[in-house]
């Protein structure tokens, strides 16, 4: 079945331009989308890949003269893209693995999702200090490479460099690198001095000068760290208040250190969670309130829909697991990175999905653009994602398709009065019984997109949804998702007809956006609750078909702004 769907994909692979397109009817150049524009492509062979030759991990760097580049993680080194003022990408050039990596061939040869590839590696991870790259892979013996970006400005054509500026071999391989820009350090994650030892936490180092990276500490009393972000603290626990945290993504666990003296790290916390698969990767709010974090593996085992969790860290040395987002597609989610309301997800197989977490507690997709055919849980698709700050362009990397440019319709200047109302009557779910909900939504404004999504709890799915006229839903199952566009003032009403194994509750959320009135007004959304009735004897009463008692929600809703480890790498990215 894999192999199937790798075929699915591979058309994406052939050389030839892409042309922007803009999202209409939701299609961009034959690319499910919805408010993200295609602005350039480029396949792995216009990157200068060999047959077989995929992307992993992507960053980007803004020049001192404005130009935007793409830095985009290959198995056989690292392509450097330059994107023109409309987003059109142009390659520029090329720096080659470091000593010790495999070549193309070899990591050709099989997937190397797994430890038997040896010196072969498909992972590679890039972010950027000043004007400097910082570049490590699962390569045996690569170290950091540290590359001298403003070597691109002088570019003409394409270049092709056999080694970077500088090289620290204090590490052997590593899975991740992360950059603290405000104290100058780097922290190699995932780490070890040959493949066979993967049991790396925080190898942290002085890049103050970035052509001499100097190693502090380790920091490894908690296992193999997979993905960490690491802050100067500015939350809501006043104990920490400019100290140097790290939230590290540690497979079964969300773990806490503060890390002033990396010499003298203290661990704060560390918390799992029901269910858990494999803790990857994860992102702080605006506020630092909240992690939004993925788990790897969750929707193979499970089964479930795409799954994000939020963990309230108000309290860093007590983190309460605070809500869950499903999400309508079956993808397994990798990469999260928030840029004030937005969370951009990187999700495999669903592409890039734009969450709007004005609210953090109730996230609502905003956009998205998909470039795989199929809605699959398997490893294929999008990697990952980085939004330059200046134009808003995203540049997303996709494993066998190449590179993406896009533009999503979400920070647009104007004003609009947007807002919508919400109310439930229903039954709550019952063990065994069909339940049913009224929904009444009404818009304020016009808007060029209002979603309704309705989730269920696991164990219970949909038996039927039927929309007003106009509106599309998706097939029925626990996550229920209802669109329209180009809606006008006015009120719609909805049936939903449910069933569960046990008892539970139904949470609709609301939200409006308008093209010309984005960043859509705190008013956008409402929330409100089917919630679950206690298990009665007969499970009479309540409306549509009986199954537990009736709860009416009246009242109007508008939402404001409110095991060890085995030591084993995860076999994914």
């Amino acid at each position: 079945m894999k192999r199937l769907f790798l075929l699915l994909a591979a058309w994406a692979w052939l050389p030839g331009a892409q042309a922007a397109a803009e999202c209409v009817n939701g299609q961009a150049a034959g690319f499910a989308c919805h408010r993200v524009d295609l602005l350039g492509r480029l396949s792995v062979a216009q990157l200068g890949g060999s047959t077989g030759e995929r992307l992993n991990d992507i960053w980007g760097w803004t020049a001192p003269n404005g130009e935007e580049y793409a830095l985009v993680g290959m198995s056989d080194g690292t392509a450097f893209v330059r994107l023109g003022a409309d987003g059109t990408p142009e390659l520029v050039g090329r720096l080659a693995h470091s000593e010790g990596k495999a070549s193309v061939e070899k990591v050709s040869a099989k997937s190397c999702h797994d430890d038997a590839c040896g010196e072969a590696s498909a992972w590679r991870d890039i972010k950027v200090y000043g004007n400097y790259a910082f570049i490590v892979s699962e390569g045996e013996r690569h170290g950091v490479q540290v590359f001298d970006l403003t070597r691109l400005l002088a570019v003409s054509g394409v270049e092709h460099w056999a080694e970077a500026d500088a090289h620290y071999g204090g590490v052997g391989h590593a899975h991740n690198i992360f950059i603290n820009e405000e104290s100058a350090r780097a922290y190699a994650v995932g780490n070890g001095p040959v493949r066979s030892t993967n049991d790396g936490g925080l190898h942290v180092l002085d890049i103050s000068d970035p052509l001499a990276p100097a190693v502090l500490a380790d920091v490894d009393g908690d296992g193999y760290t997979h993905d960490v972000q690491c802050v100067i603290y500015g939350g809501p626990d006043a104990e920490f208040l400019g100290d140097e945290i790290c939230f590290a993504s540690n497979e079964d666990t969300v773990t806490i250190w503060e890390v002033n003296d990396p010499a003298n790290p203290v661990m704060l916390s560390r918390t799992g969670y029901a269910g858990a698969g494999y803790v990857h990767q994860g992102w702080l709010s605006a506020d630092a309130r909240y992690f939004f974090f993925n788990d790897e593996l969750d929707e193979q085992r499970t089964g479930t829909r795409t799954r994000l969790r939020v963990l309230d860290v108000s309290s860093l040395r007590a983190p309460q697991l605070a809500a869950e987002y499903l999400s309508s597609a079956l993808a397994i989610d990798h990469n999260n990175y928030v840029h004030d309301r937005w969370l951009l997800q990187t999700n495999y197989a669903a592409g890039l999905r734009v969450l709007d977490v004005l609210d953090p507690l109730h996230p609502v997709e905003a956009a998205y653009f998909d470039t795989h055919p199929m809605d699959v849980a398997d490893f294929v698709g999008t990697w990952s994602n980085y939004r330059f700050p200046g134009s808003g362009i995203v540049v997303l990397s996709d494993i066998h398709s190449g590179l993406f440019v896009v533009r999503p319709r979400i920070e647009e200047s104007g004003g609009a009065d947007l807002s919508v109302e919400l109310s439930v009557a229903g039954t709550a779910i019952t063990t065994g019984e069909r339940g049913t909900a009224d929904v009444r939504l009404g818009a304020a404004g016009a808007a060029d997109d209002v979603l309704l999504t309705a989730h269920l709890p696991d164990g219970a799915r949909f038996i039927a949804v039927t929309p007003p006229s106009g509106w599309q839903c998706s097939v029925p199952r626990h996550v229920v998702e209802c669109r329209a566009a180009a809606v006008t003032e006015g009120e719609f009403e909805f049936a939903f007809e449910y069933t569960a194994d046990q008892p539970g509750d139904i949470d609709m959320i609301a939200s409006a956006y308008a093209a010309a009135a984005d960043p859509a007004p705190a008013d956008n959304r409402a929330v409100a609750t089917v919630r679950a009735s206690q298990a009665s004897g007969n499970g009479g009463g309540g409306s549509g078909g009986g199954g537990g008692e009736a709860l009416w929600l009246a009242a109007l809703l508008t939402l404001l702004p409110r095991r060890k480890k085995n030591h084993r790498k995860n076999l994914r990215g």
